[in-house]
């Protein structure tokens, strides 16, 4: 036997264990000496997988609205990190807050043991975590995949609308029609009457009772009008449905199948169709449920034989009786109508109304508080009314409307609403799109505002609300509009819909022309009209060939707009100013473009291109005097030139595309050289430059260090998708004039990002108007606030003072805002200018205002809170070390409050006193609370206007 062998393999296998042991025992140990390391670990990769949560969570909805079937998987993954990140938090929370230290003689000592455990499970759930979040990368959607389009929301209700006028002629009809849609039996409703009876409002106002019911899981509306397009249709309800896969296709019956499908996923819908003049083909726009008989049609149309046509429950919306129109015109021409000598005026007026609410609110608006000579002169001109016979246009409804158009003022007024006229029917009109137009146009200075006189027509019931900053007319009032203008020597507009065959130039001095076009493969060699200054062809769907010679001689012309048109070149116009071509069709138009031609419009201020060409050459910079350049939309842009940004000098607005990825260091310092920039639209990833301090690190700020004044004219950011930044801005005070007219603030999906703006920031931010922050799963507070320092200097009394609207959705971190904050002194006023505050899912957020903020919102008209379950008290109780003392809460403006799935709250305000008014207040008017709440604390007054 070899004793010496066996004595060598005992010696090995007695180290091997030796080490093992003494390996094993350092492992131990360093769980003890490495606790604060393991869960800071483990709070890093507690962010990281919420960031992963809400990105698939996303990307499921998506899928899920693009009727995709879920991978179980998939499913699986999302109810693993649901459960694991509640667990994570409690682990935090509880144990290691609570168990971490112990106490001897009440002095505080870690307790070793407790630390040893938790740090040991800290670093096994961090393992986990890291892995949950590895397993779940397949399931995340890139960027260029997704497809975000607008969602329905119940802002787009006009003011008509949300007035809810409950006349008892239409409160019947209402509630009959809720009726109709909650019978199993009826699949379709029509509602029917003449234009502007009000069938749209009664159709807006249903809408938003089913909405607020949650009678329907979904709805979608789409504006038909007398010449629809099917693609149009289907575009419109795909975008309230999230059916961004319906974008990609070009094919009718691919986009119907596509539709059809997402329609028939089990939930109950609801479609609605406005102003329908015809029978539908709805089997080849998609529109079709199957067996799911909690789906339903609404639709509008002015007769009732189109209703019927449709197989629709037909409803009338019939005229106002005398004693309801008398009541609404009252109402908006004011109280000058009781007067002894007016009122028989003021009653022969109003029965040229007819009865119609439409025309009842603009007649009125326009005569509002007139004196006795203004009614008799409105009445002069109703009875020397000489009649037009225009197409599908009642004299009636003319000679009212040409009567309220005529009171308008200023001139610049008129001029915004006729221009209106030239858009396509029913068309969600751009504000900043209108206000380009008549700037480029001459009617509209840059000293005057569409900010100004959007509010005014819409007040006079001459403009409609549509999605966010963007407007409507009404079809009657669009017919009138385009009459007008045909006949005044100022406007001469040729408006012309459907267009089959060129329309004859009968008038050659005509100076606008809009013509929407159909099946003209080609149009005229000339267009024969030398006096032309506005030109807008819109090719609906279709490519529409313009001969080359067919712009030449136009040299008065100063805007031209083509939608769908195939142009190889655009010829020398020596006076152009502004030019948009769009392509929202087939591609073939655009790559035939040779965009270099641009470089001979040498007066161009204004460029907006949407089509696929991938480069931005150099010659592009020969537009020197180019103010406006709108390139957001061209999906294909794949390279700037150097050279074209900072050639450009004068530029004050530049949109790029979100999807161009050819940023470097060079880009950026050309945009960095634009001194006149005033609006910038960009999307950055990873690049690495000094101007702006970007660099391709795993974790970057906006802003690191600001050591000039930076972007001094910026007046809007927009930061959507990143991942990986963490700060906007650092704690280092900027200049002063840095982005000292910013006014807009938008932050989406921005997942380790854990707070808006730092608190040196806020002094800097004297025009910041609306700042909206969605879906950050790390953001804690919107304002950093320091602790143990003196926030501001003592001058300073007022922070945001110029904030009209706050909203702030899916923020699951979310403790504290700039308006709930204690840390304020109360002489400090914050945002005295706020109408709209909306927070929605934000579950650790226990208060709203502080009660310091509360007393100066002296301007606030709605508030919405919603689905935050950790909400205790919209005010906040008094702090530490204050007394509370007599006061009230007055919102003298206030017009809706509403409070929404919140378990935990218990009082709008309070101070832990044990005797408070216990009135349980559920619905005042629109003030909506939606769960009983004692409202009054017994120190504090509250006082609402009379319209609550």
């Amino acid at each position: 036997m070899n004793i010496p062998v066996i004595g060598c393999c005992i010696d090995k296998i007695l180290g091997k264990v030796g080490d093992f042991l003494i390996d094993g025992a350092w492992r131990e140990a360093g769980y003890l000496f490495n606790f604060n390391k393991n869960v800071a670990d483990l709070e890093d990769n507690l962010n990281n997988l919420k960031a992963a949560l809400i990105e698939i969570q996303k990307a499921e909805e998506i899928d899920r609205n693009n009727a995709r079937d879920i991978d179980p998987v998939i499913s699986k993954w999302l109810d693993l990190a649901d459960k694991m990140n509640k667990d994570l938090e409690a682990f935090l929370e509880d144990k290691i807050q609570n168990k971490a230290h112990g106490f001897c003689f009440k002095v505080p000592f870690p307790n070793c043991y407790n630390r040893f455990k938790l740090s040991r499970k800290a670093s096994k759930m961090s393992a986990d975590v890291a892995e949950l979040i590895k397993e779940g990368e397949p399931f995340k959607k890139g960027a260029d995949e997704v497809a975000h389009l607008a969602t329905l929301q119940d802002s787009k209700s006009s003011p008509m609308a949300k007035e809810c006028e409950n006349f008892n002629s239409r409160s019947k009809v209402f509630d009959d029609i809720l009726a109709a849609l909650r019978d199993g039996n009826v699949t379709r409703v029509g509602i029917y009457g003449m234009p502007g009876v009000g069938k749209t409002t009664m159709m807006e106002q249903v809408r938003r009772a089913m909405v607020e019911k949650r009678e329907f899981e979904e709805v979608a509306v789409a504006i038909v009008s007398a010449t629809f397009e099917i693609k149009s249709i289907q575009r419109k309800l795909a975008n309230d449905l999230g059916l961004s896969d319906l974008a990609k296709e070009d094919d009718e019956s691919v986009r119907a199948g596509l539709l059809r499908h997402r329609l028939k996923n089990g939930r109950k819908m609801l479609v609605i169709l406005d102003d329908v003049w015809c029978k539908l083909p709805l089997e080849d726009v998609g529109i079709d449920f199957g067996d799911s008989r909690g789906c339903k049609i609404l639709m509008t149309s002015r007769e009732r034989r189109v209703c019927e046509a449709n197989k629709c429950l037909p409803f009338l919306i019939d005229v106002l009786s005398k004693e309801e129109a008398w009541g609404l015109f009252r109402q908006h021409a004011g109280n000058c109508v009781e007067d002894a000598d007016i009122n028989p005026v003021a009653m022969d007026v109003l029965n040229e109304c007819g009865g119609l609410p439409l025309i009842i609110r603009a007649v009125g608006e326009a005569l509002k508080d007139g004196e006795q000579c203004e009614w008799k002169d409105a009445q002069r001109q109703f009875k020397n009314f000489t009649p037009r016979k225009i197409v599908n246009l009642d004299d009636q409804v003319y000679k009212t409307f040409e009567l309220s158009f005529n009171k308008l003022k200023p001139e610049e007024a008129k001029s915004c609403l006729l221009l209106c006229s030239l858009f396509r029917e029913d068309a969600e009109i751009s504000i900043d799109d209108l206000s380009l137009l008549a700037m480029a146009m001459g009617f509209l200075g840059e000293s005057t505002s569409n900010q100004a006189l959007i509010p005014m027509l819409k007040r006079l019931q001459q403009l409609g609300c549509g999605y966010r900053d963007s407007v409507k007319l009404h079809d009657v009032i669009r017919d009138v509009a385009i009459y007008i203008a045909s006949e005044d020597v100022k406007y001469r507009f040729m408006v012309k819909s459907a267009v089959s065959a060129w329309p004859e130039m009968h008038k050659a001095h005509r100076a606008t022309i809009s013509l929407r076009i159909e099946n003209i493969l080609e149009l005229p060699r000339k267009l024969e009209c030398p006096q032309l200054q506005t030109l807008m062809l819109d090719c609906s769907w279709r490519s529409t060939k313009i001969p080359g010679t067919f712009l030449d001689g136009l040299e008065n012309l100063t805007v031209l707009i083509l939608v769908n048109v195939s142009i190889s070149s655009v010829p020398i116009l020596p006076n152009l100013l502004m030019l948009r071509i769009i392509e929202t069709g087939s591609r073939r138009v655009a790559y035939a473009f040779d965009i270099s031609t641009l470089k001979k419009l040498k007066e161009l201020e204004m460029l907006i291109l949407r089509c696929s060409i991938r480069k931005l050459p150099l010659d592009l910079g020969e537009l020197k005097n180019l103010r406006f350049l709108d390139l957001r939309w061209w999906s294909q842009l794949n390279f700037i030139e150097e050279g074209v940004l900072s050639s450009l000098t004068r530029l004050e607005e530049l949109y790029l595309p979100i999807f161009f990825d050819g940023w470097n260091a060079a880009l950026l310092d050309e945009l960095n050289s634009l001194t006149r920039l005033t609006a910038l639209e960009m999307r950055v990833t990873a690049i690495e430059t000094r101007a702006i301090d970007f660099d391709n690190l795993p974790n970057y700020q906006l802003c690191k260090k600001l050591e000039q004044v930076a972007f001094p004219a910026l007046e809007t950011i927009e930061l959507h998708d990143l991942p990986k930044i963490e700060a906007i801005w650092d704690n280092q005070c900027p200049i002063e004039e840095s982005f000292s007219q910013l006014k807009e603030l938008h932050v989406d999906d921005c997942g380790r990002l854990k707070t808006i703006v730092p608190f040196v920031m806020l002094p800097r931010l004297t025009n910041l108007q609306d700042i909206r922050v969605f879906g950050c799963a790390s953001i804690e507070s919107d304002f950093a606030w320091p602790t143990g320092v003196e926030l501001f200097p003592t001058e300073i009394t007022t922070l945001l003072p110029e904030l009209k609207e706050m909203t702030l959705t899916k923020l699951p971190e979310l403790k504290q805002t700039v308006l709930s904050s204690k840390e304020l002194n109360d002489e400090i006023v914050v945002s005295p200018k706020l109408t709209n505050l909306w927070i929605d899912n934000c579950c650790k957020l226990k208060n709203v205002f502080s009660l310091s903020a509360a007393r100066n919102l002296k301007h606030l008209e709605e508030l919405e809170v919603k689905n935050c379950e950790g909400m205790e008290e919209i005010v906040a109780p008094i702090g530490k070390g204050r007394e509370e003392s007599d006061g009230e809460i007055f919102f003298p403006q206030l017009k809706k409050i509403m409070l929404d799935d919140m378990k935990n709250l218990t009082k709008f305000w309070g101070c832990g006193y044990e005797e408070h008014h216990e009135e349980e207040i559920r619905e005042v008017g629109p003030v909506i609370i939606n769960q009983p709440l004692p409202f009054h604390s017994n120190k504090v007054q509250y006082k609402f206007p009379a319209q609550c």
